[in-house]
């Protein structure tokens, strides 16, 4: 009787008190049903967060209707307090995605959802839209390791997001052959009917009626769903028999004013079984040689699931190999089957120690190859490190012209350095498809081949423009030791440049002078130091945000 009248107070007390209350009376002993009650009488209160705490200290989550407690809670953006309703519940969990991946159909209203809740204040509207549930939703497959397969409306989408993207790289920034643009809208629309629907209305939009056509009748759409003037053109155009296979299959022509691959496309070697593998690359990795290495994936667009690596290039100064890790993990799991402990894959490619490894921002690149194929830890732990082309960038910052074109990270970086830019039209490529076109080769080959110029271009024009360069600065991954009784062979570059670049402190033989006559520009980045200096007397000028940087010389 007690732990009766407890709960009938517990229903009107404050939300503080609750936890003492439910100690001081046992209340975990106390009968189900009373509690049960008490928590309906929180949630006819518009008390959700407490009728939800209540809840998960009671255990009592099978015996209450999930949505109907935590509906509310959602709408208030009260996300943490569901988060722990059902974090020890994988039902729970799967519901809590099942709801969520409801309010992202295109049907959903949200207006009639709130009419189901009159007194339910502080609504955040915002946080139900579509792109702030789908972030939601993914981070709780991630979290609760659940099957994307459960949210075909967060997938929908994230599709739809994807065609945007897709359309505005075609239409907007010309971007994309009509070759890797067919490539993703397949992937992207699928054998979704809304999706299909959604591609030729888009076509129309942007006013490509013939393409919008095309994929009508590609996808075999029923006419009922198709707009007048896509029905138009379908009527009164033939049968195209192949032609668009016939377009996507036209001859790649490389563009004159990009970087072209310095070698002959012979020398291009595509990599898709381990005893090539063990033939070619090991053979490549001699001490003291320079590789440039670069990767490539399937694009995700922002769907749920992520690529993995799909290929990874290794450049030397005569030749490039394109390692198909896909298809070669694929054997290595096959051969470790048959014989386990056999670790091929992961002994050919320990890269020599003393091999000058350059990449371009590789360290996310590395981890997402770690995460791709963990098999290749300990022999990616083993080997040399990689200089960060990036990063030596940023140290010869004076030895490079100033960004004039809409280039971005490594074409600009081609550009300023070699003289014209890398030609990015495959970047959005389909990187798991075999074989891989002409186009796509040259395109791999060339951005893994620009590195090794465009580090030998950038100590040339540091050391031409007497900037110091310290190559140490640059590296990423695991320190190297060097050998105790050997010195690094004297043309070896990967201790040559820091060595010659990096100029030793001059000594200083000047006289002391006066605070008074030390006058200096300060950058707007430095204005704490400014301020410093003028409280010590000396004349500073500093520079205001919107000034350009041409304004401390003049000053």
């Amino acid at each position: 009787e007690l732990q009766a009248r407890a709960i009938r107070l517990l229903s009107s007390s404050q939300g503080s008190t609750m936890d003492p209350f439910i100690h001081m009376y046992q209340l975990e002993t106390a009968d189900r049903q009373h509690l049960i009650s008490a928590v309906k009488g929180l949630q006819k209160k518009d008390r959700y967060q407490e009728a939800a705490h209540l809840a998960k200290k009671m255990h009592l989550q099978p015996y209450l209707n999930f949505r109907e407690l935590c509906t509310p809670l959602l709408l208030q953006d009260k996300l943490n307090v569901v988060e722990g309703y059902v974090s020890n519940s994988p039902e729970l969990q799967q519901e809590l995605v099942r709801l969520l991946d409801s309010w992202c159909h295109p049907d959903f209203n949200l207006g009639n959802l709130l009419q189901q809740y009159p007194g339910l204040q502080q609504v955040k509207h915002e946080r139900m839209h579509p792109k702030s549930l789908s972030k939601f939703v993914t981070r709780l497959l991630d979290t609760y390791k659940i099957d994307s397969e459960l949210c075909p409306n967060v997938k929908q989408y994230r599709a739809l997001g994807a065609m945007k993207f897709l359309f505005y790289q075609k239409y907007g920034e010309k971007a994309m052959d009509d070759e890797n643009w067919n490539d993703h809208i397949s992937v992207a629309v699928g054998n979704n009917p809304w999706l299909q629907e959604q591609l030729v209305m888009m076509l129309c939009s942007y006013r490509d009626v013939t393409a919008a056509a095309r994929w009508a009748r590609r996808l075999k759409m029923p006419h009922d769903r198709l707009p007048s003037a896509v029905l138009w053109i379908l009527s009164n155009q033939r049968q195209e028999d192949g032609s668009e296979e016939e377009e996507s299959a036209m001859a790649y022509s490389s563009r004159e004013d990009c970087y072209q691959l310095p070698v002959p496309l012979d020398q291009v070697i595509f990599i898709d079984n381990l005893a090539d593998l063990e033939m070619h690359l090991p053979a490549m990795l001699q001490p003291g040689c320079t590789l440039g290495v670069d990767m490539e994936w399937r694009p995700s667009f922002g769907v749920l699931s992520q690529p993995r690596v799909a290929l990874v290039q290794v450049a030397r100064r005569d030749r490039v190999l394109l390692l198909d890790l896909p298809r070669l993990s694929e054997e290595e799991e096959e051969e470790s089957g048959r014989q386990p402990g056999q670790r091929r894959l992961a002994r050919a490619t320990n890269v020599e120690p003393r091999a000058h490894v350059t990449g371009y921002d590789v360290g996310g690149d590395i981890q997402y190859l770690l995460t791709s194929y963990p098999m290749l830890k300990p022999a990616l732990q083993q080997s040399s490190r990689v200089l960060d082309i990036a990063v030596l960038q940023k140290q010869a910052r004076g030895a490079t012209a100033p960004r004039t074109t809409e280039e971005r990270g490594l074409s600009l970086l081609v550009l300023q350095t070699l003289g014209k830019a890398l030609d990015k039209r495959q970047q959005l490529s389909e990187w798991e498809r075999r074989p891989l076109t002409t186009a796509q080769l040259l395109y791999a080959a060339s951005d893994a081949y620009c590195l090794l110029e465009v580090y030998d271009g950038l100590l040339q024009k540091a050391k031409a423009a007497k900037l110091s360069v310290n190559l140490e600065k640059c590296m990423v991954g695991k320190k190297v030791q060097k050998p105790r009784h050997s010195d690094p062979a004297p043309d070896d570059p990967a201790t040559l440049p820091a060595a010659n670049l990096t100029r030793p402190p001059e000594s200083c033989s000047r006289e002391p002078m006066s605070v008074r006559n030390f006058a200096v520009v300060c950058d707007s980045m430095l204005q704490g130091l400014g301020r410093y200096l003028r409280c010590l007397g000396v004349d500073v000028h500093i520079l205001e945000n919107i000034e350009e940087h041409r304004k401390a010389a003049e000053v």
